[in-house]
C-alpha cells in the first residue's frame, strides 16, 4: 500500500490535460525568490536595464547559445512593495488595464520559473510552440490551493529586507513550470487580464533541459500539494 506521502508526491508531479499536453507546476518553500537548484538553467534578472525601460530588449545566455526576447506592453520597474526579488529590478505590463508582453527563443523550451510577487488572481500566463498553444495557467490557481494550506500564511506578506512584512494581503512566491515528455514551448505571452490589477515577476528562469521536479509545498508530514492547472488548447 502507498503511504500518503507517496500519494502526494505523485499528485504533484502528474498534471495532464485532456489532449495529452502536459506540464506540472508546483511553487518552492515560502520566502524562496529563485530557483533554488537545476541544470543548465538561465535567469533574466533584469537588473541590467534601465529602470522605466518600455522598449523590446534580447538577454542572451553566458554561453551565446539561447537568446530570449522581450517585446510588448513591458515595464522594468525599480524594487518597491509590490515587486523586486531581493529588493532588486523587475518586469510587469506597462499599464494598470489589460495589458501583456511576450518572451520569444528560438530554441524549444522545457521549464520556466519566475518570482511571483503581489499575486493577483487575474492574471494569465500562456505559452506557445510557433503559433500553436500549448498550455494557459491562470493565477487564480495558485491562490485557490494556497488557500487551502495550513501554511498559507507562509506566503502573504513581502519577505524581502526592505519591505517585509508588508503586502500582506497578497502572495508571494517562487512559481515552476515543468514542461513533461515531447512537450516544450518558444514563446511565453505574460498578461494581466482586469483593470486596476498587474502581474510583478522577476527572476525568469528558463532552460531547454527538462529539469528534476521540485517546488512541493512542505507542510506537516511532508504533505506535498499540487497545483491544479488549467490547460486549453486550439
Amino acid at each position: 500500500m502507498q503511504s500518503l506521502k507517496q500519494l502526494f508526491l505523485i499528485t504533484a508531479i502528474s498534471l495532464v490535460s485532456t489532449t495529452a499536453q502536459a506540464f506540472t507546476v508546483t511553487i518552492e518553500d515560502p520566502e524562496i525568490q529563485a530557483k533554488p537548484s537545476g541544470d543548465e538553467l538561465f535567469t533574466v534578472d533584469f537588473n541590467d536595464l534601465a529602470v522605466d525601460t518600455t522598449n523590446s530588449f534580447t538577454m542572451e545566455s553566458s554561453d551565446g547559445i539561447n537568446a530570449y526576447t522581450y517585446s510588448g506592453d513591458l515595464l522594468i520597474r525599480q524594487t518597491n512593495i509590490h515587486g523586486g526579488a531581493d529588493n532588486s529590478y523587475y518586469i510587469e505590463p506597462r499599464t494598470l488595464e489589460p495589458s501583456s508582453f511576450n518572451i520569444a527563443t528560438d530554441k524549444n523550451q522545457k521549464y520556466f520559473g519566475f518570482w511571483w510577487s503581489a499575486g493577483d488572481a487575474s492574471n494569465i500566463i500562456t505559452f506557445f510552440n510557433n503559433d500553436e498553444i500549448v498550455a494557459t495557467f491562470h493565477t487564480q490557481d495558485v491562490i485557490t490551493t494556497l488557500a487551502e494550506l495550513p501554511n498559507q500564511q507562509d506566503y502573504y506578506c513581502n519577505p524581502t529586507p526592505m519591505f517585509a512584512e508588508e503586502v500582506c494581503h497578497e502572495p508571494y512566491a517562487f512559481v515552476n513550470f515543468f514542461f513533461e515528455g515531447e512537450e516544450a514551448y518558444n514563446r511565453v505571452t505574460i498578461s494581466s487580464t482586469a483593470s486596476g490589477s498587474n502581474f510583478e515577476s522577476d527572476n525568469h528562469t528558463f532552460s531547454t533541459k527538462a529539469q528534476e521536479i521540485t517546488g512541493c509545498i512542505i507542510t506537516d508530514g511532508y504533505v506535498c500539494a499540487s497545483i491544479e492547472t488549467k490547460l486549453y488548447a486550439d
